[in-house]
Parts: structure tokens; C-alpha cells; sequence
């Protein structure tokens, strides 16, 4: 077995697919899911992070030898993209990889809306059987619009 691989940490390992973790390694990446850093003796040539890893300049400079990060996910709001271009580490993240998801929420919330399903949860939560002026609407025969339609809006 090659011990010069790339190694690739994973910060949420249980968020990531292991068939992810199967593709990296049949590419000849060696991947860890934890760390000490403090006595760790990985040089680590990637991180793969999902959502709640905050890869600020603090938290990269435990990675001096860091080279990309993996964002399984499509916002990078918790990645430091200044200091990562300061650093020439490469960011790849999964554009439309969550619009299904994206989709059905806003359908939910449009829908818990138009329905008005919060004041009457209110009202019955207080002991109060809901009244008429929070009945809500239906969907059919209403307009729905979009405002930057992108893949969650063409997959909605």
C-alpha cells in the first residue's frame, strides 16, 4: 500500500455518503474521518465538510499544507474564500446537489402560508378552536411566482 497518498480529512463524517468515501479511496486517497491535532503526525492535503465546519483563517492554519477543500453542499458562507485564495487552497462545493431538497421546503413553507397553518396552531395551542379569518386559501386557481429561478427554482 502506497503511504504517500493524499489524505483528505472529513470534519462531518456523518454527513458524506459512503460511496463518496469509496470514490476518493479508489483514487488513491487515504481518508480519516478524525484527528488530534495537536498530536497528529497526518499531513492533510484536503478536508471534506459539509455544513457546520466553520474553515476560518484560525482553522486553516492547522493545515499548512493544505491544498483543496471539498464543500458537500452548495453555499461556502462557512469558508474563509479570502484566505483560502491567500492560501492558493482550492474550493470545490456541489452546485444543485441539494435543489430537490431546497424545492420541497419552499413548497412546504408556501403552503404553510397560504394555509396560515401558525395562527391557527396558535389558536388551538391557547385552547381556542381556530377562527374563520385564519382559514387560509387553497392552491388552486392562486399565482405563484418566482424571484431567480435557479435549480431549486426549475426543480420547484
Amino acid at each position: 500500500m502506497n503511504q504517500n497518498r493524499p489524505i483528505i480529512l472529513l470534519t462531518e463524517p456523518e454527513g458524506i455518503a459512503d460511496a463518496a468515501v469509496y470514490l476518493l479511496e479508489e483514487r488513491g486517497y487515504k481518508v480519516i474521518k478524525e484527528i488530534n491535532i495537536e498530536n497528529s503526525t497526518y499531513d492533510i492535503s484536503g478536508l471534506f465538510i459539509r455544513t457546520y465546519t466553520m474553515v476560518s483563517a484560525n482553522y486553516l492554519s492547522q493545515f499548512p499544507n493544505l491544498k483543496y477543500i471539498i464543500r458537500a453542499g452548495v453555499g461556502l458562507d462557512n469558508v474563509d474564500v479570502p484566505e483560502c485564495d491567500r492560501r492558493h487552497v482550492s474550493i470545490y462545493n456541489s452546485p444543485g446537489a441539494n435543489s430537490d431538497s431546497v424545492s420541497e421546503y419552499v413548497l412546504c413553507v408556501a403552503l404553510y402560508m397560504l394555509r396560515q397553518i401558525e395562527p391557527q396552531r396558535q389558536q388551538v395551542m391557547s385552547g381556542n378552536w381556530r377562527e374563520i379569518k385564519y382559514m387560509g386559501k387553497g392552491i388552486s386557481g392562486q399565482t405563484f411566482g418566482f424571484v431567480g429561478c435557479g435549480n431549486a427554482g426549475r426543480s420547484l
